[in-house]
């Protein structure tokens, strides 16, 4: 391990954009792939090398998320026998940099290694794709790179200190937009559904008939504790839509998307000839139309439809002390309540069973709704 120190004076090269900068990311790409298996949940091109038409350092910079940076021991000794060195915490606490120095003394590769959900990753991830969508914001920033190296060729540090107060300014607005959601490319979306698929509990059994539960129930209704009993009780797959959109807001990217993992992975799962359970709120739009598509691909399969409705009192009371990755804060999450309440319209469609979490007998409504079901089950 190396110690690094940023406020070195130091000479440093400032280069016009170079189209062979990507293909350089796809080499070091795979070279991370290799080294780290599974271990690597996530490799992005970041920094200036990664914008269209920007000049640079000519170093590559490599955004590589894990789980777990304690567990890399093997990886950081095999990344040293590639000839990087490493240091820790350089960009922020609880974080590794492996990088890689050309016979110049310049750096060639910057791997910036965070955990999952670190601040950093959306720092990075927004504000390259702040100034991909803003060639404007890209050509200013560009050009200030250019004045400050005439006037401080010799000393990086000078350089970096005089354009911070414009970064400042950009990441404030890259902030700002990348709050009104920012779409995963296909690319991750199919990571995702890869990673959360392989989360799933898949029975020995295919349960008969085969058959579809479908929740209806607001925001923190208990919908995942209901639906979690009964697909353990009936050996179904249970497929949630949190679960999904927790890894896309991991990787700093909106829920766009998320609807169609879930889809995909049941019409996936009913092929093969399992029972799933859909843990999300069947009742709201989108969920109503993933009904209809799934009742025309599939017709002959039944949709068992259950409701999860506890008192209003007691949502509220369980979101005033709600810590979850899903909202800023608990008056966020009961205004995203109120917001589903005022909007949702029932579905047309006859519930076999009502469950109200809030009350003492719920083990025993698990009862009655298995029975209800299997009741359900036979006149289909």
């Amino acid at each position: 391990m190396k110690q690094l120190d940023k406020n070195i004076k130091r000479k440093y090269t400032i280069s016009d954009y170079n189209p062979e900068w990507i293909h350089q990311f796809e080499v070091i790409k795979e070279k991370l792939q290799k080294i780290f298996g599974d271990k690597a949940v996530q490799i992005e091109h970041i920094g200036s090398t990664s914008i269209t038409g920007m000049k640079a350092k000519p170093t590559i910079d490599v955004l590589l998320v894990v789980e777990k940076i304690q567990d890399l021991e093997k990886e950081k000794e095999e990344m040293v026998r590639s000839g990087y060195d490493w240091g820790e915490n350089y960009i922020a606490p609880n974080t590794l940099i492996f990088f890689l120095v050309g016979p110049d003394g310049e750096k060639l590769e910057n791997i910036h290694v965070c955990e999952i959900g670190a601040p950093r990753i959306k720092q990075f991830l927004v504000k390259r794709d702040f100034f991909k969508t803003f060639p404007n914001k890209a050509k200013e920033y560009s050009d200030l790179k250019e004045k400050n190296f005439k006037l401080y060729p010799d000393d990086y540090p000078a350089y970096r200190e005089a354009k911070a107060p414009f970064l400042e300014k950009i990441e404030q607005e890259a902030y700002v937009w990348g709050e009104s959601g920012r779409n995963a490319p296909k690319e991750i979306l199919e990571k995702v559904f890869q990673e959360y698929e392989k989360t799933l509990v898949i029975p020995i059994d295919k349960p008969l008939p085969q058959w579809i539960l479908m929740p209806v129930g607001l925001m923190s209704s208990g919908k995942t504790t209901t639906v979690t009993l009964l697909a353990d009780h009936f050996k179904l797959i249970r497929i949630s839509t949190d679960e999904v959109r927790k890894r896309l807001k991991e990787r700093g990217y909106s829920y766009e998307g998320c609807r169609e993992i879930v889809y995909d992975m049941g019409q996936k799962y009913l092929k093969l000839g399992y029972s799933i359970a859909i843990d999300a709120n069947t009742g709201s739009e989108e969920g109503v139309k993933y009904a209809q598509k799934t009742k025309e691909i599939f017709p002959s399969i039944p949709q068992i439809f259950i409701h999860v409705n506890p008192p209003v009192e007691f949502i509220v009371e369980k979101l005033q002390n709600y810590k979850t990755w899903l909202f800023k804060s608990k008056e966020h999450a009961i205004e995203r309540f109120y917001f589903h309440k005022n909007n949702l319209k029932l579905p047309d469609v006859p519930f076999v069973y009502t469950f109200d979490p809030s009350k003492g007998n719920f083990q025993e409504q698990i009862e009655e709704g298995i029975a209800a079901i299997e009741n359900a089950l036979r006149t289909k």
